[in-house]
């Protein structure tokens, strides 16, 4: 995957390579060569030493990779990552397993993109929690119900409870007295009636 700080590309899942090749491709600087190739954009299908020239041929070697196809993946414009498939077998790619890695690509930069945003939104939801909890002030949610959806601790601990207990109930439900929870109509702007 493309790492969106550093440029940089990181490889996240392989199989049937050797534990010494993967350690030497686990991540490659936003300008190494392979980066660049990937950040063509372009699919690429050709054998494998032509991928890194004359660089680590004892690597190449040893592992013993013949074809090689890197398929970029791709959401919404962006480049996001390349999807390879390298043989050991043959000595090129066949153009109906071209089809099949473009059309596998194109699915698996939606998955890719979905488990982004929710790691996204899960980091954003964590920090407002983090907040919400250090503030001494006391924060809270009701919904049109007047039903607790967010209790921050402040507020919980201060009348004694936990942010579990409150969810989902109403003051009432809570034990506040009538009086604090619908107060006078007389004196109060806003008064709640019901």
């Amino acid at each position: 995957l493309n790492d969106k700080t550093t440029g940089a590309i990181d490889l996240l899942v392989h199989s049937g390579l050797s534990d010494e090749f993967v350690e030497t491709g686990q991540s490659f600087s936003s300008d190494a060569p392979q980066t660049q190739l990937i950040m063509n954009g372009k699919p690429v299908y050709t054998n494998y030493s032509s991928v890194l020239g004359d660089a680590k041929p004892d690597e190449r070697k040893q592992e013993g990779l013949r074809a090689i196809a890197i398929v970029p993946i791709h959401h919404e414009g962006e480049l996001i990552g390349a999807l390879n498939l390298a043989s050991h077998v043959y000595d090129e790619i066949s153009p109906h397993t071209c089809q099949v890695l473009e059309t596998i690509a194109a699915h698996v930069g939606n998955f890719i993109a979905r488990i982004q945003a929710q790691d996204e939104l899960r980091r954003s939801e964590q920090l407002l929690r983090t907040i919400l909890d250090t503030t001494p002030d006391w924060v809270f949610v009701k919904d049109r119900n007047y039903r607790y959806v967010l209790v921050n601790k402040s507020y919980a601990s201060d009348i004694g409870m936990t942010e579990q207990d409150m969810i989902g109930k109403t003051d009432m439900e809570l034990g506040f007295p009538q009086d604090i929870v619908f107060g006078d109509s007389k004196k109060i702007l806003g008064y709640r009636n019901s």
